[in-house]
């Protein structure tokens, strides 16, 4: 009973822990929007461009360091349960893609459905008439004529890094698969830390999870801070992700009270498998090439990232996984 009230502590810990590091990008970033002065909020921007290129290292090592052993070991394990013996077929890595490939048709269909919504609803506005000279020819080539979100070369390359009007570059589809593969990965670590068998084992693996869902949520955070979702919709993600953890745990506590099914070890890689490539998909297709693309802070940027990598390879070899 002991080790089952610890469970429950540990449950609630992890959520509030989580909650706290999702929302706590997001404070900061309310704070960055209203500062008036030109260099304060400079260099409030490019602090959270350097912090996004860390997160993009961030998922790249979790990806290849975490997530693909796990998937790996748990589909040998399935797979030798079900069948009696490994296929030759490089089946984790063609999950990999299958992932990646899933959120890329997902997110052109999208793309594709909306702009031809929006093509044609610019063909069925018509404009008022105006007869040829008509139109006041002072105001073309001034100021007045530019539309109200213009903003001249010069000062948009001199402009944040991270924040600029392109509305494709963090999608509201981008940052609900990014929650998807994180909150799909968090159930299988809840599960994992409620099966553990002794208050030491247990111990450790929350200490573990926890740091390593800490960088996560920060990481998430700035990812939401930066994507077209509302209020209600970060909200949603944030408490989403936060609970996905302990909901695996009290799980894995149901589970045991019962036999495991088998299977359960092939459809947990299978599902670990897609999420490497969500990740893949997520630093390749989103976080480095948004950042990258801008010409300012380069070296800073790819130092960032390079402490994403060290930050996750020590925390992998601090809590090795078992």
């Amino acid at each position: 009973m002991e080790l089952e009230a610890w469970k429950l502590f540990a449950l609630v810990g992890l959520f509030a822990l989580t909650l706290a590091m999702v929302f706590l990008p997001l404070f900061f970033w309310g704070h960055i929007r209203h500062v008036q002065d030109p260099h304060r909020r400079h260099v409030y921007e490019t602090g959270v461009s350097l912090l996004s290129c860390f997160g993009g290292g961030v998922f790249l090592a979790t990806c290849l360091l975490h997530l693909l052993p796990e998937a790996r070991s748990q589909l040998d394990k399935g797979l030798l349960e079900c069948w009696g013996h490994l296929p030759a077929f490089p089946l984790l890595e063609f999950l990999c893609i299958l992932g990646l490939l899933l959120v890329l048709v997902m997110e052109q269909v999208t793309l594709s459905w909306k702009e031809g919504e929006e093509i044609h609803h610019v063909r069925g506005c018509h404009p008022p008439h105006t007869p040829l000279g008509a139109a006041p020819v002072a105001n073309y080539g001034s100021v007045e004529h530019l539309p109200g979100d213009w903003t001249p070369p010069e000062e948009a390359e001199e402009g944040s890094p991270s924040i600029h009007n392109d509305p494709n570059s963090h999608s509201t589809l981008r940052a609900l698969v990014l929650v998807l593969s994180l909150s799909l990965h968090s159930v299988f670590e809840g599960i994992a830390l409620g099966l553990q068998p002794d208050g030491a084992a247990l111990a450790q693996l929350l200490a573990a999870i926890a740091v390593h869902k800490s960088v996560l949520a920060v990481t998430l955070g700035l990812n939401l801070a930066h994507s077209r979702l509302g209020r209600v919709g970060v909200a949603a993600c944030g408490l989403t992700f936060a609970a996905m953890a302990p909901f695996g745990m009290g799980l894995a506590m149901l589970l045991l009270l019962g036999t495991p099914q088998t299977g359960a070890a092939l459809l947990e890689g299978v599902l670990q498998g897609l999420a490497c490539g969500t990740f893949l998909y997520v630093t390749f297709f989103e976080v480095l090439p948004h950042e990258m693309s801008h010409s300012r802070h380069r070296l800073l940027k790819l130092l960032g990232v390079l402490l994403g990598v060290v930050a996750v390879t020590a925390l992998c070899l601090s809590f090795p996984h078992s």
